[in-house]
């Protein structure tokens, strides 16, 4: 679900507990398990949503396209 909401470009908010998912991605934040961390992190995004989904679109995004891409290089590779 966080690779989806990302490909649509969608700011994502985790507790601190599972931040091993961000895995070098942008878009995602982290809080704390209590209000004011909540409303800080919120506070963040909407002031700043604009430069977050310029973020989000530098991600990596593991499409059939690129499968494809990455297959062809590696069979290319092999065989030369």
């Amino acid at each position: 679900m966080i690779s989806e909401s990302l490909s649509r470009l969608t700011p994502i908010i985790i507790f601190e507990e599972i931040k091993y998912v961000i895995n070098n991605r942008k878009g995602i934040f982290v809080c704390k398990r209590n209000y004011k961390s909540l409303v800080i992190t919120i506070n963040y995004i909407l002031k700043n949503y604009d430069e977050i989904q310029n973020d989000i679109k530098k991600n990596y995004f593991y499409t059939k396209d690129n499968f494809k891409k990455e297959l062809l290089e590696f069979v290319k590779d092999e065989f030369e």
